[in-house]
This record gives C-alpha cells, structure tokens and sequence, in this order.
C-alpha cells in the first residue's frame, strides 16, 4: 500500500480535559510509531510562528501547520474567527493534498477534507444537556448526526460509546470501531505514605479524582461515605480532587457540610499528575460513580497505579474495571456505603482486587490504541483505492 497523508487536529492536544489528554497520546504515540506515512499536523498560528512546536520538528514525515488562529479570550471574535479558521483548514488539506483527516476531538469537526475519520468519545450531552457545558450539548445535538454522516470512519472509545451511537445514529454501526484508551505513562505504582502524609495530612484514605460536576455524583459518593460507621470514617479520609465546574465546589460544600463530614473529607482542588499519581497508589481504593463516562480514564489511571476501584455500574465504566472493581448503582448509598465498607475491613476480599488491578490496567496502552487507529486508517484508505 502506499504511503498515506494523514492530517491532524493538533489543537485538540492542548484542551484540558479527557478529550485533550485522548489526543495529546494518542496523536504521540501514532507519530512514534510510523515513520512510513506522511502526518500533518494543523496547529493554532501563534504556537507555529512563535517556535512552540518544537516536537518531532525533525522528523521527516511530520510538518506543522499554522492552521488556527485564537480569538485571545474576546468573546465576540468568536463568529469572525470560526470563518477565518474553517477557510484556513479547507486551504491547508488542499494544499497538502490530504487522504485522511482525523478529528480526535469531534468539537473541531469541519467538512473540507475527502475522507475523514472521527473520534466520538460519548453522547452525554443528549443524554442529559447538565452533563456537560451548554455549547457542547447545543454542539451535539446539532452536530453529531452531521458529523456522521460526512465521515468515512468512526472510533468509539468503549463499547458502550459504539452501543450508545448504533442506537441514536444507525448509520454510524458500519463505520464504527471500538479503540479503547490507554494510560499515560507518568501513572504507574508510587506509594508514599510519607510524602502523602506530609503534604496532605492523610494517613489512610479513599479517593476519588475528577471534575467536580453533576455528572460524576458526588454528592452521592459523600452521602453514601457519611452512612459508614463513625469509626471507619475516623481511620479512612475521603480526599477528593480536581477543579470545579461553575459553582459546584459550593454544592460539594454545602453536601459536606450537610452530612457533617468536614472532619473526614478533604477537598484538595486541582493537583500535578506526579501528586495525582501518588495519591492514587497510596489510597485504599479509588470511587468513582459517575452517571456517564464514554470511558472513564481516572478508573484505568487508578488500576494502573494498583488501586482497586469502586465504580458506578453504568455506560462505560464495568468495561474499564472488569474484575478489579466492585460495580454499585450510583443511586443506591447503601450498596455504595457497603461496597466501601467491605474494601475497607475484608482484607482478603482487598487483596484479591488489588491483586488484578495491574493485569487489568495491562489491557489497555496506547501503544495497542495507536495499531488499532493505524488499522482504521489503512482500512478507510484501501476502501477508496478500490
């Protein structure tokens, strides 16, 4: 076969967020690995002309490409910028003559390239539009069938995500593949009691890490943990981290608060991966009962740091935690509260979960994500040779 010209969203790379952090390894790993096909990577301007893409600048097969411009944070340059941006894409796949496109991040989607690929990571915001921000939810409700329809290939990042798509979008079934996620390679076992007991005041603790927002149930999670008994609060923290959207950190706190939890719960905010890392390998087990999740990357970077997982029984999550967690409904606060009971006093029971996390998390990598993504690319391609 011959060799392809592949071209990038690399803007996606540096969204916070699951979808950016998706990209960011997946687009890395696909680069690392091929040296046979050409890539075109499609970056904001400003980060091409003031020298920031200094990654794989010498690799022979990979070009930058100042494709995007920013609207600096002005709001209403928002339509103007749009325009300028899509005349500039259609410009640049033209003139790289481009054969596959890929949208890691469907939010950037744009029709111009002749064949494109799409990543659909989930569709919660059809599901419930407060699952997500309002301009993605509007996004995909007037988008996503657009998008399918204009693509000649779809990844869904879980079964339940391809599930999910067959089921709204029967014309997405034939062109869909599942490519499952992988972890980044800054997780791994870390445990340190003593840096952790340190620099957060925890001893023995149970995690959860995570946006802090209606979707991922935490008001559930604490209310499930204030029904354990006094003393188990006593030995085992509940620390909770990552950023709030919108006012929600107060909804946690008024939650806290309300079941009188201010002496266990430690709300830690937003924190760099390495303290991420040890926070996970440190804990007894890691919760984790959100509504929805097209995958759920915090359960695999938990596993892969040897932590047992207690996760909601919904959409995508049984999949990422298979045998090394314990699945609860994530309405029910008895059968979460009993779930984290037992994790915390039946050692054997522990010991058999955290004994498979590693075999577990071994199922994913994006080493395997980024062959299974180079097979799609290939079988799109070979399609229209034909």
């Amino acid at each position: 076969m011959q060799a392809m010209k592949i071209g990038f969203d690399y803007i996606a790379t540096v969204s916070k967020g699951g979808n950016g952090v998706y990209s960011h390894n997946l687009i890395e790993t696909v680069l690392n690995s091929d040296r046979q096909n050409k890539y075109y990577l499609y970056a904001y301007a400003h980060d091409f002309f003031l020298g920031r893409l200094k990654k794989h600048k010498k690799q022979k097969n990979v070009r930058f490409r100042p494709v995007y411009f920013s609207t600096l944070g002005i709001k209403f340059l928002a339509p103007a910028v749009r325009l300028i941006n899509l005349a500039s894409y259609k410009f640049w796949v033209k003139f790289d003559k481009v054969d596959i496109f890929h949208f890691t991040n469907p939010a950037y989607f744009a029709r111009g390239a002749k064949k494109t690929v799409i990543t659909i990571h989930d569709l919660s915001g059809l599901h419930d539009s407060t699952w997500t921000k309002k301009e993605s939810a509007e996004f995909l409700r007037k988008s996503v069938k657009k998008m399918i329809d204009d693509s000649v290939g779809i990844i869904a990042v879980s079964n339940y995500t391809s599930y999910d798509l067959a089921k709204n979008f029967p014309s997405s079934e034939a062109k869909t593949s599942v490519v499952y996620e992988g972890c980044a390679k800054s997780y791994y076992v870390d445990e340190d009691r003593r840096y952790i007991g340190d620099k957060f005041k925890l001893k023995d603790y149970i995690l959860y890490v995570g946006q802090l927002q209606p979707r991922k149930n935490i008001v559930n999670m604490l209310a499930a943990y204030a029904k354990l008994p006094a003393e188990l609060k006593g030995k085992y923290n509940l620390a909770i981290v990552g950023g709030a959207r919108r006012n929600y950190l107060e909804t946690v706190r008024q939650t806290i608060d309300f079941h009188k939890l201010s002496p266990y719960v430690k709300v830690l905010g937003r924190l760099p991966d390495a303290d991420i890392r040890k926070l996970y390998s440190t804990a007894r087990a890691f919760v984790f009962l959100s509504y929805f999740e097209g995958f759920g990357l915090p359960v695999l970077e938990a596993l892969k740091c040897g932590t047992p997982v207690i996760v909601s029984n919904r959409s995508s999550l049984p999949e990422v935690a298979g045998n090394a967690g314990v699945l609860v409904g994530p309405d029910n606060l008895d059968e979460i509260a009993v779930a984290m009971e037992k994790i915390m006093t039946d050692e054997n029971f522990y010991g058999e979960l955290k004994s498979r996390c590693q075999n577990q998390a071994e199922k994913f990598s994006w080493k395997k994500a980024a062959a299974e993504t180079q097979a799609k690319y290939k079988k799109v391609f070979s399609q229209f040779q034909k």
